[in-house]
């Protein structure tokens, strides 16, 4: 079974109306793409592996790996990059989906693969520390936020308040306490 379609350079192998499979952004990225409207490549894992992951003991269907790694191939072929490599990095950016919109539910984490290996390169290629530097602010800040989302979740699933509306109190008080803090670490250097 197909789950991972890819997008990028005109191409797209999906279309507007697979929502359902591809959830609401992953659909209109890749019709967009074939619109030709330019939007950096990229692909979407489809709703069926979270179906199939609740139906199969939390294990994750044993072709993804695999599609997931043809789908990352091709977006550096494209890019004319590579997702790790010291001098020309791929940075990714990862947005969650769904069938149905959820607004607010995940963060965008940004800008993954910048690593302490990769970050020499990409100040290299830019010559602008600040710019890298704050870039992996920003991953260490989404990374975090995700973190404690995911953690909130798993308490909310455990005590049974999910359905009671708990998650919406939960993600305004998360939004208050981001915005008293400052949102995360700050001044991070690896």
């Amino acid at each position: 079974m197909k789950y991972v379609y890819t997008f990028g350079d005109g191409k797209a192998e999906g279309k507007a109306d697979m929502k359902n499979l591809l959830g609401g952004k992953g659909a209109n990225l890749a019709e967009m793409n074939l619109l030709g409207i330019p939007v950096p490549p990229g692909f979407t894992i489809t709703t069926e592996v979270c179906t199939h992951y609740y139906n199969n003991k939390l294990v994750f269907p044993e072709t993804l790996n695999d599609q997931t790694i043809i789908a990352l191939n091709n977006i550096e072929s494209i890019m004319k990059l590579g997702f790790g490599d010291r001098k020309n990095p791929l940075l990714l950016s990862v947005r969650s989906g769904a069938r149905q919109s959820m607004p607010g539910m995940m963060e965008t984490v940004l800008n993954i693969g910048l690593t302490s290996n990769t970050i020499p390169g990409l100040i290299e290629k830019t010559s602008n520390p600040r710019f890298v530097y704050d870039a992996y602010r920003r991953l260490s800040r989404c990374f975090e936020a995700l973190a404690r989302f995911l953690v909130m979740l798993l308490h909310l699933f455990r005590s049974n308040r999910f359905a009671s509306g708990a998650i919406f109190r939960v993600q305004q008080d998360r939004r208050r306490r981001s915005d008293r803090v400052g949102g995360g670490p700050e001044g991070l250097v690896p």
